[in-house]
């Protein structure tokens, strides 16, 4: 059974832009060019950012759901830095691709897929549609029944928005049977109880559930695929001996990192809003140093202000989950790799050419092109941090070098410039 949090992570990873606080802004950036990007809104008051801005965090239960559509590859319209960059990140990648002709076979396999996909996923959203107009219209209709709806045992302005749909249409039958109970010995007709319209939209929700469920099958069938593709793209990537090169490169050694890591001095009580031990934090911390080493700079990490998980090396780790900590860890990662482009404008110009650079649709999720806009030009991007939450697990990491190659070469590169 889904827990509250289960619903929530859903909820909040299917919620449009708008939902999520954010809105679409013009810009000129600093090439003189405009370019339109969803910003934090600043009259929202949930998760109103601190004056001057902030980095906002990642979604800890952020998980891509469909492969990318095939008819959406990159612009080629790379300049030399981007186009040597993904080359230079591919040739680090190379010797730990197991059989570079099968990760092209399983591409291609994905491609197809897509073209299946993404018809069941529209029809799936317009379906939905209508079954949400239809119990509106329920809802409507219930609660102008001059307090009729209400009688029948169920609050139709607020549970009526709740339930799933099943219950909600079970719910309707139940109200439709008291309804006509009470017209019937309404001797005074003052309910005006519109019961024949009731019924008619109780109808057409019956019939969407029906055509939803249809379609959902089938598109749960199609995920299976795609998931056996990424059980197979596992196999093809050496991922140990991919972490241990770029930690190699990180210029920092496992105890330079466990030392940088000490001298923060966290304890139980800076990060009790994590669900976590301190010791647990540290070790995650540990992780992501040996891996970007001298390429961040932490200055502290606490939970007392959850503004935003990352802003100018400070990170607040509030927002972490410990009943998901297979997630926990890679958001605090994804935070840390958010320092990489904030020391270093070199990788900022590259991520931020890469993102311009493309389609908005070619990306393997539609978080990966924010930007963070300020008056002097963009302040960061979150390439290299959801770039990194993929790389530090090897599921996720094969699943990237299937879906969307040229990310994970980015990535590479900006985490060994």
């Amino acid at each position: 059974m889904a827990t509250r949090l289960d619903k929530a992570r859903r909820l909040l990873h299917l919620a449009s832009p708008q939902q999520r606080g954010l809105m679409l802004k013009e810009i000129v950036n600093k090439n003189n060019d405009r370019q339109k990007v969803w910003i934090r809104d600043r009259d929202s008051k949930k998760g109103r950012p601190k004056p001057g801005g902030s980095i906002q965090g990642a979604l800890p239960f952020r998980t891509p759901q469909f492969a990318p559509k095939e008819a959406v590859r990159p612009k080629v319209n790379y300049d030399e830095t981007i186009t040597s960059a993904i080359a230079d990140g591919q040739n680090l990648l190379s010797p730990y691709v197991k059989d570079k002709s099968k990760v092209e076979e399983l591409q291609e396999r994905l491609d197809g897929l897509s073209r299946t996909i993404h018809p069941i996923q529209e029809k799936k959203k317009s379906i939905d549609e209508r079954i949400n107009k239809a119990r509106k219209n329920i809802i409507l209709s219930m609660e102008y029944s001059f307090g009729a709806g209400r009688k029948m045992g169920f609050d139709w302005s607020e549970e009526g928005y709740k339930v799933d749909h099943d219950s909600f249409l079970q719910k309707t039958k139940e109200g439709l049977a008291i309804a006509r109970e009470m017209t019937v010995n309404d001797k005074s007709g003052s309910l005006n109880y519109d019961y024949d319209e009731i019924l008619k939209h109780a109808g057409e929700l019956e019939s969407r559930i029906k055509e939803f469920d249809e379609v959902n099958e089938a598109h749960i069938k199609a995920m299976a695929g795609v998931k056996s593709l990424y059980d197979e793209a596992l196999h093809l990537l050496d991922h140990e001996g991919l972490m241990n090169e770029v930690s190699k490169r990180s210029g920092l050694s496992a105890e330079e990192a466990k030392n940088t890591v000490d001298r923060l001095n966290i304890s139980d009580s800076d990060v009790e809003g994590s669900g976590y031990p301190a010791e647990k934090i540290k070790e995650w911390l540990r992780e992501g140093m040996r891996i970007m080493g001298q390429k961040i700079k932490i200055k502290s990490v606490t939970s007392s202000d959850g503004y935003a998980l990352y802003s100018d090396g400070h990170i607040c780790v509030e927002n972490l989950r410990s009943d998901y900590p297979e997630s926990s860890r890679e958001v605090l990662l994804h935070e840390m790799a958010h320092s990489v482009e904030d020391i270093n404008p070199h990788v900022l110009d590259l991520t931020y050419g890469w993102v311009k650079s493309r389609n908005p649709e070619a990306f393997f999720d539609p978080y990966v092109p924010t930007v963070y806009p300020t008056r002097k030009g963009i302040r960061a991007t979150e390439v290299v941090s959801t770039g990194m939450e993929m790389l530090c697990d090897h599921r996720n990491a094969a699943e990237l070098l299937i879906r969307d190659p040229e990310h994970l070469a980015i990535t590479l590169k900006a985490l060994t410039m």
